[in-house]
């Protein structure tokens, strides 16, 4: 079966349609982590993995069996076209520097293409490989390009002899200095929309999280904010931002104050989640947010169990994910439901995780509010045997 959401039952999320021809279409661009997370198996490496280290396994899944076709045909081509320019070489077709040009850049094709089968590409190396493909065919195209850069749109260009170097770049045909210039700028604005701005954007998010640690959060604040109107569609510089604002909440005496500063975080994370409503990391910020809002104010506690519940939906099969959903369940009196998910985060490795201690303070506070004491005692017991170093802490709240 294919992998998805219970769109049903959870409306806010999208739904998934062309089922049956995914295989073969993919999920589309950034969906491995999600169809990922979406198996449900406990046996999954961790909850925030989003990419194979595997090209091909990522491809199938995000492009389908078309998109590694695709590659497949663009890989085997590039390879087939400097291996033609290699033959010519020893044949004594073509000489001078031609010849090594295609023995080097085949050995750093073949480099980038291993590299990337089993590793993670970031986007300094997907830029490297289109410039290297780019480059390769130009080589392979060298004539028609001399051609386009010295040729009148009408007239066939004279043969020239080998001590007659080309026309500068001001002597070219009209047509061809404005076609070029266009290209050009095409180009620069395409690699700022594509690559430059994310880096701006993650360069001022840096030194907005120095300012932050220097206690400077308004001047973190505002850099975070020119961050976000150079790159809005980059995901790292809201996610700051929000951290940011929470943590400010957090420590905040004044609820009002504090009240603000998370309905900001929330107007911020709206902007990731419009584009990308699966978005997980989104998802668990904006569980964090509605919790720390609750706990000002408990009548918002329907809306902090709602977005608990999201994130657990998102990450079937993984205890971590049901943690939170237990607790704000327990806060808000359903304890009931709250102790069913605690058993079901139990039943799915959380009893024989190391980090697994709060399943058993809520299962604690919660048996002992119905008056279970003998359960509320033996959840204490199992929480004592755990070496977090927030257990003593927990202990002495559970009794």
């Amino acid at each position: 079966t294919t992998p998805w959401v219970n769109e049903d039952a959870n409306p806010e999320l999208p739904g998934l349609g062309a089922r049956s021809i995914r295989r073969v279409v993919g999920f589309g661009p950034d969906m491995f982590g999600v169809t990922y997370r979406m198996v449900g198996s406990e046996n999954r490496i961790g909850v925030n993995e989003r990419n194979a280290h595997n090209f091909i396994i990522h491809s199938l899944i995000e492009l389908g069996l078309l998109g590694v076709i695709a590659y497949g045909l663009m890989a085997g081509s590039i390879l087939y076209v400097l291996w033609g320019i290699i033959r010519q070489a020893q044949r004594r077709e073509i000489e001078g520097l031609i010849p090594h040009l295609a023995i080097g850049l085949t050995a750093a094709f073949m480099g980038r293409l291993l590299e990337q089968m089993t590793g993670k590409a970031q986007l300094s190396d997907l830029m490297l490989m289109w410039i290297l493909v780019g480059v390769i065919a130009a080589l392979a195209n060298r004539g028609r390009v001399a051609e386009f850069f010295t040729a009148s749109p009408n007239v066939a260009p004279p043969r020239q002899s080998p001590g007659v170097g080309r026309r500068s770049f001001l002597s070219l045909n009209p047509a061809r200095k404005y076609a070029s210039v266009f290209i050009v700028l095409l180009a620069l604005l395409l690699w700022w929309q594509t690559s430059l701005a994310d880096i701006r954007a993650m360069t001022l998010s840096g030194q907005a999280q120095e300012a932050s640690a220097s206690g400077k959060a308004a001047a973190a604040g505002a850099l975070y904010e020119q961050a976000i109107d150079i790159a809005p569609h980059a995901s790292i510089p809201r996610l700051l931002l929000v951290q940011g604002l929470i943590r400010s909440a957090q420590v905040e005496t004044d609820t009002a104050v504090a009240l603000s500063a998370l309905e900001a975080a929330r107007v911020n994370l709206q902007g990731l989640l419009e584009r990308n409503p699966l978005d997980l990391r989104a998802r668990e910020w904006s569980a964090t947010i509605s919790q720390e809002i609750a706990l000002i104010d408990p009548s918002r506690l329907p809306q902090a169990v709602h977005d608990a519940a999201l994130v657990a939906v998102l990450s079937p099969g993984l205890w971590e994910q049901l943690e939170p959903l237990a607790w704000i369940l327990a806060l808000s009196g359903d304890y009931d439901q709250a102790l069913r998910v605690v058993h079901e985060a139990q039943a799915l490795g959380g009893d024989e995780n190391p980090d697994a201690h709060m399943l058993y303070f809520i299962e604690s506070k919660i048996e002992r509010e119905q008056g279970n004491i003998a359960k509320a005692e033996a959840a204490l017991a199992k929480l004592k045997t755990f070496t977090h170093p927030d257990v003593p802490l927990l202990v002495e709240s559970a009794k």
